[in-house]
């Protein structure tokens, strides 16, 4: 399909996040033998590790389990804004749900920020916690007008918000109290070890290739079959046959720069503007700099290769931020986020899965809040306790029917735009760091050649539902168009709800 120079990776700094610069992951062992436990928990990120966490409080035997190690998928990735102001607007969400559970869902993820900030003082853990305000400002005068009313509906629903001008030359901005943020990946180490410390067990390196619902939920791996009464699946994007959920779901790549600046030159604190898609910028205070990201410039994952071009109008989007001299970007890397049609994420039983497993997914841009959210939520429906959020992000829900439709729709154009006729290139007229997708003997094969001059090629239908898969340049990954898992370059899965590896061709 396109071959792909990747002459500009010189230009580029830090690939991976910001946060894992200088942290080493905590290591543990991976499953070797059939285990047996109270709950399975797969995906060992801010919802499993929550959830793990909230059971072993209450007595529970919790086992969590991670292809990788923990907290290297889409935790890793954020930049973790603890914000109650969430990507769907106050008024968006009014307009779906109605004004009450509007605010019942900023109000929840105010207990999610709540309960942070509680197991960071109660199991002392050191992560740059910090309350501060969240800053909402207009670009535009489109977007002054709508934070006017954004701001009426904020503050008649109790929320404490205050209108001001002056931030980033903007004509209005709202600044909207009692947010937070932290350092994401020394949180969730120190979760770890905690879950582990009240008897939790962790397993790394143990994918799943099954379940089974029989006498007992059992998840299967290729070192053992897990047992339990519930499993959690908190995969980021749920890796069972849940096709009610990735029908309503829609995977988006979004894009950070991160670096330092001189101390004092923005006000430490979270900021986000009224663009659609919208930028948020970040400025955290360190003993002898400051430091910043600025992420935005989404689009649909599978849909676009452009990378460069993305982080490059974020380097313009800085100079606009942060004055000439002030500052040095260190790092560029993407992320995916997952949308759904109402603008909440789901949350509970699917409803074509069994009663005994639960999963979450469906963040959007708030991944940390929401994350969290699902820990509660589900630890609850477990535990057998009532959570006044249950009905409001169940799976049995559907709101957005037009846009369910217009998702479908997409899934069936790119289902078929795949099988049209594509060029057949030789292998060997690639040039190390090109891809491509071909027709060979009448299968579409996707052909990848790394820097060094090994050739790897294998099938590029995706192994979930059949798209075809299309390469991200940047992360050096086959994506899949319809609903957003994603592939190494040598097949293997790195993002579900693919399951299975693109098969190699020989």
């Amino acid at each position: 399909m396109f071959a792909h120079s990747l002459l500009w990776y010189l230009y580029m700094e830090n690939t991976s996040s910001l946060w894992s610069t200088d942290m080493t992951p905590p290591t543990y062992p991976s499953l070797s033998t059939d285990h047996t436990t109270d709950v399975v928990i797969v995906g060992a990120g801010i919802t499993g590790l929550t959830t793990a966490y909230l059971l072993l409080k209450r007595g529970k035997k919790v086992t969590v389990i991670d292809k990788d190690r923990i907290a290297s998928g889409e935790s890793t990735n954020t930049t973790a804004f603890l914000t109650y102001v969430t990507d769907a607007d106050l008024s968006e969400l009014a307009k779906t749900f109605g004004k009450e559970k509007a605010a019942a869902v900023w109000h929840s993820v105010q207990a999610a920020i709540d309960l942070i900030e509680t197991i960071v003082t109660e199991e002392q853990i050191a992560c740059e916690f910090m309350r501060c305000p969240l800053q909402y400002y207009a670009t535009d005068t489109e977007g002054k007008d709508f934070l006017e009313k954004e701001y009426s509906l904020i503050k008649n629903l109790g929320f404490p918000v205050i209108k001001e001008s002056g931030i980033f030359s903007s004509p209005l901005s709202l600044t909207i109290q009692e947010n937070a943020k932290f350092h994401p990946l020394k949180y969730l180490y120190a979760l770890a070890e905690k879950v582990t410390a009240m008897g939790g067990i962790i397993f790394q390196d143990t994918e799943v290739i099954g379940y089974e619902h029989e006498k007992h939920a059992a998840v299967k791996t290729h070192n053992g079959t897990l047992f339990a009464d519930h499993i959690v699946i908190a995969t980021h994007n749920p890796n069972n046959w849940a096709f009610d959920v990735h029908t309503r779901i829609l995977p988006a790549q979004t894009y950070v720069i991160g670096g330092t600046c001189k101390k004092g030159v923005i006000k430490e604190g979270l900021y986000i503007d009224t663009h659609d898609p919208y930028h948020y910028f970040r400025v955290d205070e360190l003993p002898h700099e400051d430091r910043f990201l600025l992420g935005g410039e989404d689009h649909e994952t599978g849909k676009e290769d452009d990378a460069h071009e993305r982080h490059g109008r974020l380097r313009e989007y800085v100079k606009r931020l942060l004055p000439d001299g002030t500052y040095t970007i260190t790092h560029e890397w993407s992320g995916q986020v997952i949308n759904t049609v109402d603008g909440i994420p789901f949350i509970g039983n699917s409803l074509v899965t069994p009663p005994d497993t639960l999963s979450a997914t469906g963040y959007a841009g708030d991944g940390m809040t929401f994350g969290t959210l699902a820990g509660i939520v589900n630890a609850d429906h477990i535990l057998g306790n009532t959570n006044a959020t249950q009905d409001l992000y169940s799976m049995a829900r559907f709101k957005g029917v037009k846009n369910i439709l217009k998702q479908n729709v997409s899934f069936i154009k790119e289902f078929i735009s795949g099988r049209k006729e594509l060029p057949s290139v030789e292998e060997e007229t690639l040039s190390p760091g090109s891809d491509a997708v071909i027709d060979m003997a009448g299968k579409k094969v996707a052909v990848y050649k790394d820097d060094h001059g090994e050739t790897h090629i294998m099938s590029a239908v995706c192994t979930h539902l059949g798209c075809i898969v299309d390469w991200n340049t940047e992360a050096k990954t086959w994506d899949c168009p319809c609903h957003g898992s994603r592939f190494k370059c040598d097949g293997t899965v790195l993002r579900g709800p693919a399951k299975k590896p693109l098969p190699p061709v020989e």
